[in-house]
């Protein structure tokens, strides 16, 4: 029964023993851990910060509530469509969510100046900034592009 009850104890002191030692090895590697963070956010900036082209530019989230202004809406296209069967054969720049998404931007050329672009699909999954006076059809917030100077890829 002794015997029994020291090999007990023993195997108790021995498992304390390794809990200890991985204990002492997780600390000194939190430590380590710690000491490169502390490195890391201490270190100067190797760049400097890049500054918004258009600082004022607003979210296409918020074109709605800029009706009637001349603004430069910053988003991503998510879609770009040539309506050749409608009248005027336009050209839709979906920003922010697609059609029929009535919480979008659309960017719209009609045929007349499609001319004074490059391929509209050039700006498909950019994140761009149109410019112009911001309308509403059909309960979205639409922008009518006659340049492609309204138009830039971020």
């Amino acid at each position: 029964m002794k015997r029994k009850l020291l090999s007990i104890l023993m195997v108790l002191l021995l498992s304390l023993s390794f809990v200890a030692c991985g204990e002492s090895q997780e600390s000194d590697e939190a430590v380590q851990a710690d000491a490169t963070v502390a490195e890391e956010t201490t270190a100067a900036p190797t760049e400097a910060p890049t500054q918004e082209k258009y600082p004022d530019a607003i979210s296409w989230k918020n074109a709605l509530d800029h009706v009637g202004e001349e603004v430069t809406i910053k988003g991503k296209v998510v879609n770009v469509f040539q309506s050749t069967s409608s009248s005027g054969s336009p050209t839709f720049i979906n920003i922010g969510r697609d059609y029929p998404n009535e919480n979008r931007v659309t960017a719209l050329i009609w045929e007349e100046n499609l001319s004074n672009f490059d391929d509209p699909n050039m700006y498909l999954d950019e994140v761009v900034y149109v410019s112009g006076i911001v309308s509403v059809y059909e309960g979205s917030a639409q922008i009518e592009l006659t340049d492609q100077s309204q138009i830039e890829v971020k």
